[in-house]
């Protein structure tokens, strides 16, 4: 592979990153063994029959459906994402004084969790080089750390790119979170919903009946919702702002998990986030005034609960798509436009 030696490769930033998007990181050992160490080397005629001859002499083979992800078609199109991603967050200039994240959480039941997402988020920017986050005061903001005065709050969603939700039991109990949640919606910030998984505190998907209850004031108190008001919001603006959430799917955390498994969620959440040209007070207002005249008819539309949310089965005539390994590579072929015969199946289906 154009004179690499076997014996000092490492994957480059590029071929690692491919590995990962196309979920076979188990064949790093193998093409640091050849001495492939970018996605141009990948790229050369007979590589991949290389590849799958030494996978052979390692003890393992490798399925066709998995050979199928290295074929010009998806590296191609994975260049064509990453660059897609690059030139979105080098596009905006951030001020120093900016955040790219925003942690909202309920201390009560996700403070610690959410000062070890802080951490560990923050070592992956570092590692990332360029990452356009480097360079500000404060990229993650977490308020139990970084609060002196409540009434900076909102102002401080206002400066983020991103707002991660941290999914807990009692987030939409909490007054603040509820003020985050729509001071984001209104300054069009990108919101991800997290799950946490921690026992004790698992979160419920709402349903039709819990934005009923919210607009109509029967989730939080009386003192929560005076809150909410004294900052000019509406119990009506929140439930439309968290439906607006669960749009997006939800990404999951597991702060009980190995570090490298974290590591892995968190590399998932960071692919989501984005940056944006954040804008001042007035024109924030009429762009949300015109999101908001789009979703104000559809907000009284039932959504579908989860037991009626349809799942994505993959079917196949390929002997090799019998282990769940190959069933996951066959989603991530769906996923990246290789054609597979795909099935919407509902749970009465099923039944």
């Amino acid at each position: 592979m154009r004179g690499s030696d076997p014996c000092t490769t490492r994957l480059g930033r590029d071929i690692k990153m491919f590995l990962r998007h196309i979920d076979c990181e188990h064949l790093g050992e193998v093409m640091e063994d050849l001495g492939i160490a970018s996605l141009e080397e990948l790229e050369q005629d007979g590589v991949i029959q290389v590849i799958e001859q030494h996978a052979e002499v390692c003890g393992f083979q490798i399925s066709d459906c998995s050979l199928r992800l290295f074929s010009p078609e998806v590296i191609d199109h994975f260049k064509f994402e990453m660059a897609e991603y690059s030139r979105g967050m080098l596009s905006v200039k951030m001020s120093t004084g900016h955040h790219f994240m925003f942690l909202s959480h309920y201390k009560v039941e996700a403070g610690t969790e959410a000062a070890l997402m802080r951490a560990e988020i923050e070592a992956l920017i570092d590692e990332d080089e360029g990452h356009p986050a480097q360079d500000l005061e404060a990229p993650i903001f977490l308020d139990s750390e970084d609060l002196t005065d409540l009434d900076t709050l909102i102002q401080a969603v206002g400066r983020s790119h991103n707002l991660v939700l941290m999914l807990t039991k009692g987030l939409f109990t909490r007054p603040w979170c509820i003020i985050e949640i729509i001071t984001a919606y209104r300054e069009n910030v990108t919101i991800i919903p997290v799950h946490i998984t921690k026992s004790g505190c698992e979160f419920v998907f709402p349903d039709d009946q819990f934005y009923t209850d919210l607009a109509e004031g029967r989730i939080l108190d009386r003192s929560g919702m005076a809150e909410v008001e004294k900052h000019g919001f509406t119990m009506q603006e929140a439930a439309m702002a968290i439906r607006r959430v669960f749009k997006r799917i939800a990404v999951t955390y597991s702060p009980h998990r190995a570090g490298a498994f974290r590591k892995k969620e968190l590399e998932t959440l960071l692919h989501q986030c984005s940056c944006r040209e954040i804008v001042g007070p007035g024109e924030a207002a009429l762009m949300q005034a015109a999101s908001m005249r789009r979703e104000s008819d559809a907000f009284m539309l039932p959504s579908r609960t989860a037991s009626e949310t349809p799942r994505i089965s993959m079917s196949s005539s390929s002997p090799g798509m019998s282990t769940p390994s190959d069933r996951r590579v066959s989603g991530r072929m769906s996923q990246l436009g290789i054609s597979e015969e795909i099935h919407v199946q509902t749970p009465r289906e099923e039944a």
